[in-house]
């Protein structure tokens, strides 16, 4: 809390917002943690036989595949351009901020799905597998 100095009063200068997520469906939630990296596992594990979940799980299991084995990709290319040149590795830089840019642009579309409760696919790569039946 902040003091008014010029009538003597306390007031608040930030409106306090709190989440709540008891309010939330726990599926909503399940969904929303299918996207988080590896937290794809608490859904999974919760609510095995909802459609929903399953697909938002699914979903989260294919982005981090693919985040995961793109890094492995863009880390070999680096060893192998400062191999030829040492100024190259900087290419491989500029790959990790794009793949950076690409993981939290489709994290945010997957939560944005899963908040919607729109069981759409992430672009490009939503469609690739189908990891959980």
């Amino acid at each position: 809390m902040d003091y008014d100095n010029r009538k003597g009063n306390t007031f608040n200068s930030f409106k306090e917002e709190t989440l709540d997520f008891s309010k939330a469906p726990k599926q909503t939630v399940y969904c929303v943690l299918a996207y988080v990296y590896i937290l794809w596992i608490v859904g999974l594990l919760a609510e095995r036989n909802n459609e929903t979940v399953k697909f938002h799980v699914n979903q989260g299991i294919i982005l981090s595949a693919v985040s995961f084995f793109s890094l492995i990709i863009i880390n070999i290319l680096s060893d192998f351009l400062y191999s030829i040149a040492p100024i190259l590795a900087s290419v491989s830089a500029l790959l990790e901020i794009l793949w950076l840019i690409f993981y939290v642009i489709f994290t945010f579309l997957g939560i944005r799905n899963a908040v919607k409760q729109d069981n759409r696919p992430l672009p490009l790569i939503g469609s690739l597998f189908n990891f959980v039946k």
